[in-house]
């Protein structure tokens, strides 16, 4: 069997005083975040290590390497959906901007945050990511009706994959043959230093992806954390 585990960046310092910094390191206690991750997924033993570029994944990626005995593996794909630039901008223009974005209808949700990438870009960027990721990993898929019925290779893989909430929503959407959707970031959201993990299950002749948990985040004692 299979798994993949979809780990969330530790809390991240999003201003600098009264201004905002676009890419942001993790506060005290998003470290915290990032340690009681990798204190509980040392256990796993996992195969391949894997983390977004950005600054809070990396920091994250770095507190956790030494429980998995794996230094991470950057991929530029695996990055967050991308809003318009407003590094060094007050924190009230921000906090207006997001709390916008947060009340635009559904039906509108598609295009994407003003100024920034549109669902479907998010979507064509993790998920043809993901899928070259697997493909060069040995795993193989055939086509079954509308779904993709896999195969995996031999030995065992276990893949730890450090990123961001929407770009983890995405990755598990294609894994499970869910239809992109504005909602999805939503509801598969993680908090701080929480998981998705998603197996192989045998199935039609083949194997499909499973999601066996969500936004797991007991391994984190009770640490403040994002809804």
């Amino acid at each position: 069997m299979a798994e993949i585990y979809l780990v969330r960046h530790g809390q991240p310092q999003w201003s600098q005083g009264e201004l905002s910094c676009e890419e942001p390191g993790l506060t005290p206690l998003g470290a915290e975040h990032a340690k009681g991750a990798g204190q509980a997924l040392g256990r796993v033993g996992f195969t391949h290590f894997f983390a977004s570029p950005l600054r809070r994944a990396q920091e994250t990626a770095h507190f956790i390497a030494p429980y998995v005995g794996l230094e991470p593996q950057p991929i530029p794909w695996w990055r967050e959906y991308q809003a318009k630039p407003m590094d060094q901008r007050p924190l009230e223009e921000v906090q207006e901007y997001f709390r916008l974005w947060q009340a635009t209808a559904l039906a509108q949700r598609q295009a994407g945050p003003p100024g920034g990438e549109s669902l479907q870009e998010l979507v064509t960027r993790v998920q043809s990511g993901l899928e070259s990721l697997l493909l060069s990993l040995g795993f193989k898929y055939e086509w079954d009706g509308p779904w993709r019925k896999w195969s995996e290779p031999s030995p065992e893989i276990k893949i730890l994959l450090v990123g961001h909430t929407f770009a983890s929503a995405m990755g598990a959407g294609y894994l499970l043959n869910l239809e992109p959707n504005p909602l999805l970031g939503e509801q598969l959201r993680l908090g701080w230093g929480a998981y998705n993990r998603v197996t192989t299950f045998p199935l039609g002749g083949g194997l499909i992806w499973r999601l066996r948990e969500v936004d797991s985040r007991s391994h984190l004692g009770g640490l403040p954390n994002d809804l």
